[in-house]
């Protein structure tokens, strides 16, 4: 995982990291031993999640995130681990992908505007 390689090297020409889907824990164990290694990572980090994602609770993965000054949460209401929404949402694949896109670009922006 990049943020493991971030956390033990600081790799030099990275600027940020941007997760689609955090793996936090398997479905059947919940659990923050996974994200450990996050404090060490010295870069800005988006974490783009779906409040269905059975990989990564809110419930562990906000308290977590918030401790992380570098750390930023977009939750997609009614999306999945792999940002498929309900029926009920009315976003198709390709307009969740156009949503990832912009949260991504807008994040990369926000990353460009320090050099």
């Amino acid at each position: 995982m990049a943020s493991q390689t971030m956390a033990k090297h600081q790799s030099k020409g990275i600027e940020g990291l941007i997760f689609y889907g955090f793996p936090l824990h398997s479905p059947a164990k919940p659990g923050i031993e996974r994200a450990e290694h996050l404090s060490e990572v010295s870069v800005p980090m988006l974490f783009l999640q779906g409040d269905r994602d059975t990989l990564a609770r809110l419930d562990l993965l906000q308290p977590l995130l918030v401790r992380l000054h570098l750390a930023k949460l977009k939750i997609f209401e009614g999306a999945d681990h792999s940002f498929k929404f309900t029926k009920k949402a009315h976003i198709s694949e390709h307009e969740a992908l156009s949503l990832l896109a912009d949260e991504s670009k807008s994040f990369i922006d926000s990353l460009a505007e320090n050099f």
